[in-house]
């Protein structure tokens, strides 16, 4: 009987291992992603950046530049363009502050995570140390006899 007892302990306690193993691979995907995520938002960011100077270049050229009642020197003077690229920047730090939490959600779950597979090893390796002893002690009281 308490050989089944223990039996069960010990696939308990290797079926949580597994299952925290599939947690971690898990949470490294998910990491991989958020990395992933934010290397897509920097290159959005470029992309409208770029976007946006080469719209108001052609308003600027087209539209400023001859018309001696505006002062504007270049286009990056334009109230318009400082508002888009104000959006632009407010929404690429909101997404990036978002990002950078779910990263440390995730790095702190991995930590947690891994915290307690160490410890189930642990448990693991302590009841394999007790068998083992066992087992020797058995043998050696069968040879005694």
């Amino acid at each position: 009987m308490a050989v089944a007892s223990l039996n069960e302990i010990i696939q308990s306690y290797i079926m949580r291992r597994n299952s925290i193993n599939l947690d971690l691979t898990n949470y490294s995907t998910q990491k991989t992603l958020a990395t992933a995520q934010t290397a897509d938002l920097a290159g959005w960011k470029n992309a409208r950046y770029n976007a946006i100077r080469s719209e108001y270049k052609n308003i600027f050229s087209t539209s400023y530049k001859d018309n001696e009642s505006y002062t504007y020197v270049d286009y990056s003077e334009l109230p318009e363009y400082q508002d888009e690229i104000s959006y632009v920047d407010s929404y690429y730090e909101a997404k990036t502050e978002d990002l950078t939490a779910w990263e440390t959600q995730l790095d702190n779950q991995i930590t947690t995570i891994n915290t307690e597979l160490a410890e189930i090893n642990s448990y693991l390796e302590s009841f394999k140390q007790m068998l083992s002893s066992n087992i020797k002690t058995d043998y050696n009281y069968g040879l005694n006899s």
